[in-house]
């Protein structure tokens, strides 16, 4: 069955017809983590790739959490966490090993091919992680192939807790997380339908069942966030939204030519939903480095964290679904490349 867009959110239709096929670049690179350099713990084993980070910050740590590889024969991931040191890596100094702890591993049916491109965030007061899971069906070509996973951190451990799984089934959904803007809690997340159709939507969620012990959740109140170009061949959700000097922004990926690139956009609820005040009309980052343009996907930037440490937007990104790497942008050049695409 073909996919049914949902109403467009309030702002976006309008945001992209302000967007234009240019970059300017205001991501300072600050370091780049290599597969071979994790160590981790109670697994013996190198990373083949390692990439596609999650990040938290704790006081003076940075904590990542890593979509990591072992082979190719299946591409099976897990997610590890590892943590860095703020000020050394404000200046661009990592030491040469990382030791990582496996923080998520394929456990249930939604997951059970691997757990993909995390995104770290707190809501209510707890820590919660979305993830992309691989069906227990994903080889056989059942649909959905996957499905966003939501976990919870408690005892010190992450214990899924909801699986996000509209009806009916798109062929695949990910780009996923959960986030509070104006009172209101929305899921954002990136269903592919059969015919190809990509949309980056929100909505509120009601609760459909359980299966061994994970609640399933449906939307309702649903708006697609129509920011796609028409000279790209899709968007989805990057990193989070974050409070930038009391505007929450959000970053989000394009798709053009087959090469990923990075714009924000600034959110706000109208009358409870999810609306578009501003977009950035020229991407803010783009493959240059060669650790972004060479890998198992070359001219890849994929972020999936973002924090805000004094006047920096720092931000975690997956590099040429290789390797693992983080940047940061001026939050007053953000601010403005926004105000060039506010929307009226």
């Amino acid at each position: 069955m073909p996919g049914k867009t949902p109403p467009p959110a309030p702002g976006s239709r309008e945001a992209a017809k302000l967007r234009v096929p240019e970059t300017r670049d205001i991501a300072e690179r600050l370091a780049v983590v290599p597969p071979g350099s994790l160590t981790i713990r109670s697994i013996p084993f190198t990373p083949l790739a390692a990439f596609n980070p999650s990040m938290r910050i704790q006081g003076d740590t940075v904590e990542l959490y890593i979509r990591v590889v072992a082979g190719y024969y299946t591409y099976t991931s897990m997610i590890a966490r590892t943590g860095l040191e703020l000020q050394s890596l404000l200046e661009g100094s990592l030491p040469p090993r990382l030791e990582a702890a496996p923080a998520v591993l394929p456990g249930n049916t939604y997951d059970f091919w691997g757990a993909e491109d995390p995104r770290v965030y707190s809501l209510g007061g707890e820590l919660y992680m979305t993830y992309t899971g691989r069906t227990r069906g994903f080889f056989k070509g059942e649909e959905p192939l996957t499905l966003p996973v939501t976990a919870v951190l408690r005892g010190g451990r992450w214990e899924p807790v909801w699986v996000y799984a509209p009806r009916p089934a798109p062929r695949m959904d990910k780009d996923a997380f959960a986030a509070e803007i104006g009172g209101v809690t929305f899921h954002m997340h990136r269903p592919e339908w059969r015919d190809r159709l990509y949309v980056a939507a929100a909505s509120r969620v009601e609760r459909a069942g359980a299966h061994g012990g994970v609640a399933e959740l449906v939307p309702r109140d649903e708006v697609s966030v129509e920011v796609q170009a028409g000279f790209e061949e899709r968007v989805g959700w990057s990193a989070p939204p974050v409070e930038v000097e009391g505007r929450v922004v959000a970053l989000l990926h394009g798709v053009a030519g087959d090469v990923y690139r990075v714009f924000a956009v600034e959110l706000s609820t109208r009358g409870g939903i999810l609306s578009v005040e501003a977009v950035t009309p020229r991407y803010i980052m783009e493959p240059r480095e060669p650790y972004e343009v060479y890998g198992d996907r070359p001219y890849t930037v994929f972020p999936c964290g973002a924090a805000v440490v004094d006047d920096k937007l720092l931000v975690s990104y997956g590099a040429g679904d290789l390797f693992s790497a983080i940047a940061a942008i001026d939050v007053s050049e953000l601010l403005s490349e926004l105000d060039r695409g506010r929307v009226d």
